[in-house]
């Protein structure tokens, strides 16, 4: 199975996946083949295919800083029994994986904090920008994109994708485990006005698509 990345912004279920590939073939390995690449430009040579998991923007935001007061068990490779305490520099550090603004960012902001700015700091507009426009001019490898939400229907595809012949059981899926719902109304008003037109393309994009 060499010879792919699975990649996303992060905070959207990419994780999951690679879980599940890892399990396939018993092969720990894997998870070497996650990436937040922000640019297709970045892939290295060699690297033949590509899946790129995507899903609603503002609940990755929200997940960034999530990981700040929690690490649940559903996240990482390696299994936990409970969730333990986060990481208050998560979200900056996770800017600078991303390729993004990190030094303008405070490692003590909190999702508060951050929407006062008004920035996209993470760089998620050029992100998914630089990654969609692949539907349009197809790169050196192939790539698959796929919604988050939709895998319990097109996982299959996703296998299909990769020439990987296996029968997965999709009956764990879980549902993305950030939420607006608890947000104030102002700073879920902030994150609609600066994640608005991205969120609106992505919602736009097909659960599932290959370009080659």
């Amino acid at each position: 199975m060499a010879g792919f990345l699975v990649n996303s912004v992060g905070g959207c279920g990419s994780k999951y996946v690679v879980k599940k590939l890892m399990a396939i073939g018993d092969d720990p390995t894997l998870k070497k083949c996650h990436k937040h690449l922000k640019s297709p430009d970045l892939v290295d040579e060699g690297v033949e295919k590509v899946v790129f998991v995507f899903g609603d923007v503002i609940l990755s935001v929200v997940s960034f800083f999530n990981r700040r007061l929690i690490n649940t068990v559903n996240h990482g490779f390696v299994p936990k029994e409970r969730n333990t305490r986060g990481d208050l520099q998560w979200a900056k550090k996770h800017c600078e994986n991303l390729g993004g603004d990190f030094e303008r960012m405070d490692e003590q902001w909190g999702l508060e904090e951050f929407v006062l700015r008004g920035e996209d700091f993470f760089g998620l507009h050029d992100f998914y920008s630089d990654w969609f426009e692949l539907a349009n001019s197809p790169a050196k490898f192939d790539t698959c994109f796929v919604r988050y939400e939709s895998l319990p229907d097109n996982f299959d595809r996703v296998l299909d994708f990769l020439d990987i012949k296996a029968d997965v059981d999709m009956t764990d899926f879980i549902t993305r485990d950030s939420s607006v719902d608890s947000l104030n109304t102002e700073v879920a008003n902030r994150l609609e006005t600066m994640y608005e037109g991205l969120n609106r393309r992505i919602m736009d994009f097909p659960d599932f698509y290959v370009t080659s």
